[in-house]
């Protein structure tokens, strides 16, 4: 049974005193309830010396402490102690009896006193008002006797006294040396927490042993039978804040082997739940991949390992054989290792028109992008001799060059005034190569336009937008002037802006 009992009901064996009054000043000594002597009572050995060297350290910081306020106790939400008891044995001696007849007691008998007074209060206030006489007497005593012989019953006594001693002083030491410890795990861990994630892990089951023995600490050392309560709880309270406001410092990169890496992250974690995450900003290590922006979140297992990583709505620039173009909404599938790709989007000059880009069925892998498709709309533009109309451009991965056909019309103002009225027939074929050449071809096109009034058909009409001549394989002129009526033909015949 321990020393103290939340229960009121009456101690069995326990019989108390008379009073005694005095024949000469007739003063009375109150009732002390005195556990009688048992023959099965057992006796640990005691390191009495050491015990009385912790209780001084002890003394002097209770010396020092406030009798708690009634705001405080309505701070406590938990146990306060009122029905806490103090548990006794061991007879006064008859040298102690004679001494309380003639106005005199003993330490020991002073403590049973106080002792019974404690007992009979449930008022914590009143509880800590005596603890401060008690526990003085209970020390005095157990020094006197430090070096004694002691029979049975002193023997009892001072299982009594060590017991009080015992149970009115808290665990508080062990939980402040506990929080130091995991104040040392978790230091170490956030100078460098990618590289120290075992300190981490060594921190969370310490983390739930003190939380435990705090939990404990409440229940089992109230403020009815603790003066320090105040004080330690304050403590552990600083210690448990200093905990919870560390910040992780900026980690090195972190390469995740899974096509990116994470930029100087910053640890997370969450000493109760055990949980643990690195976060940062994301970049590729995918060919040809760029300017990422996006936020990775990286958790752990207890052995270190990838617990999971979390890419979200991620975007980069991705270079296509120097077409630059934009992914949106990138994610990554940790169970799966897999990438997904919501959008990739760009734009180009073709011909000094822009043309917009969208990227058809996109991919990525931790090793390369790839996509089915790149499509573009040119609109109409004038390039050289030709207009060309709206066009769709489609990229050739072989050529690496977008192509496109397109109708079109001869630009007459930039031709010769003798040339008029011209309507082609065919189309023209458009290569665009970013990195390259960029030029439009009309190969074995038709046309029929008015020279100097007279009506002329062209066939196999070449021309390429690099050069600037128009060759026209065959000419059919049909003459007609003053009724004067002729067909003439033409070979190998080239227009330019001079002339032809």
């Amino acid at each position: 049974m321990g020393l103290f009992s939340t229960s009121n009901k009456e101690q069995t064996n326990q019989t108390t005193s008379a009073a005694n009054t005095s024949a000469a000043g007739g003063n009375s000594m109150p009732a002390v309830p005195v556990m009688q002597n048992t023959s099965d009572v057992e006796f640990e050995e005691l390191d009495i010396e050491n015990h009385l060297s912790e209780e001084k350290k002890l003394a002097d910081k209770e010396s020092k402490s406030q009798i708690i306020t009634n705001d405080e106790l309505k701070k406590i939400g938990g146990e306060k102690g009122e029905n806490q008891q103090i548990e006794l044995a061991g007879n006064l001696t008859m040298g102690a009896k004679l001494k309380g007849l003639f106005g005199k007691s003993s330490t020991y008998s002073e403590f049973l006193s106080k002792a019974a007074l404690f007992n009979a209060t449930n008022n914590v206030i009143e509880k800590q008002k005596l603890l401060k006489e008690l526990k003085p007497l209970a020390r005095n005593w157990i020094e006197t006797h430090a070096n004694q012989v002691l029979d049975e019953n002193e023997l009892k006594k001072q299982a009594t006294v060590l017991k009080f001693l015992n149970q009115t002083t808290s665990n508080f030491p062990e939980i402040i040396k506990e929080y130091n410890g995991l104040q040392a795990l978790m230091d170490n861990f956030i100078t460098n927490p990618s590289k120290n994630l075992s300190s981490f892990h060594a921190a969370v089951p310490k983390y739930k042993a003190v939380k435990e023995q705090v939990n404990d600490y409440k229940s089992k050392y109230p403020p009815a039978i603790n003066l320090l309560y105040v004080s330690e709880v304050q403590e552990i309270s600083n210690a448990e804040l200093n905990l919870t406001k560390l910040k992780s410092k900026t980690a090195p990169d972190i390469d995740t082997e899974h096509g990116f890496i994470v930029k100087a992250p910053i640890a997370n974690f969450n000493l109760t739940a055990g949980t643990l995450w690195l976060e940062g900003k994301v970049e590729f290590t995918i060919d040809n991949l760029s300017k990422a922006n996006g936020n990775v979140k990286v958790e752990f297992n207890s052995d270190n390992t990838y617990k999971n990583i979390i890419l979200e709505n991620g975007s980069c620039e991705i270079d296509v054989s120097g077409i630059k173009l934009n992914g949106k909404g990138i994610n990554y599938d940790f169970s799966k290792k897999e990438f997904a790709i919501s959008e990739v989007e760009g734009e180009i000059k073709v011909f000094e028109s822009t043309v917009k880009l969208t990227v058809e069925k996109a991919s990525l892998t931790k090793k390369a992008f790839d996509f089915e498709s790149i499509l573009g709309k040119m609109p109409k533009v004038n390039y050289g001799y030709f207009s060309l109309t709206e066009t769709q451009l489609n990229f050739n991965k072989v050529l690496k060059a977008f192509e496109g056909k397109t109708n079109y019309a001869f630009r007459t103002n930039l031709i010769p005034g003798v040339f008029k009225e011209f309507k082609p027939t065919g189309t023209l074929d458009i290569l665009w190569h970013p990195q390259g050449e960029n030029h439009y071809t009309i190969k074995d096109g038709n046309t029929k336009f008015k020279l100097f009034g007279q009506d002329v058909n062209a066939e196999k009409i070449n021309y390429d937008s690099k050069s600037e001549d128009i060759d026209i394989g065959n000419v059919d002129v049909k003459l007609d002037v003053s009724g004067f009526k002729k067909m003439f033909k033409g070979t190998n015949i080239k227009i330019n802006k001079d002339g032809f």
